[in-house]
């Protein structure tokens, strides 16, 4: 059922995934920049918001807290899985693997990878910190208007 929450989390957790995704790409070599990670990583933060942040608040302030550090944590998670399926496929049709289990393998060792260009401080600062923001003005929209 839509609520107030709900699409102020979409709404929120969507600009926070754009934001992020513009600091890894500042991050990332030429060649390997994707135009369409920011479009990719909203579009992750829409559904993130919705169906994950959007559901768990009212709890109280602390509580939006956690929840909101949590959503990050998932928008990340999500984040790197797609981009990392994305070049598994990428690969996987140039028959770089020899069969399914070894393409997930290389998923995951590609995720790995990518995480070299998350490690910067400014990435991480605006993951926590703007998690936590959007928790916490999701429960004050929840408490607003409900």
């Amino acid at each position: 059922m839509p609520t107030a929450a709900k699409l102020v989390a979409a709404i929120l957790t969507a600009a926070l995934g754009y934001g992020v995704a513009t600091l890894i790409v500042e991050h990332l070599p030429e060649q390997d920049r994707l135009n369409w990670m920011r479009e990719t990583s909203a579009i992750l933060g829409v559904l993130v918001g919705w169906r994950f942040l959007g559901k768990r608040v009212g709890g109280g302030f602390h509580h939006a807290l956690g929840m909101g550090l949590s959503t990050a944590l998932v928008l990340f998670v999500s984040g790197m899985m797609t981009f990392a399926f994305y070049e598994m496929i990428i690969r996987s049709l140039r028959k770089s693997y020899h069969g399914p289990f070894e393409a997930l393998q290389g998923m995951m060792a590609i995720a790995i990878e990518n995480l070299e260009y998350v490690q910067f401080a400014d990435v991480i600062a605006v993951l926590l910190v703007g998690g936590m923001l959007v928790g916490l003005i999701c429960e004050f929209a929840a408490r607003r208007w409900s």
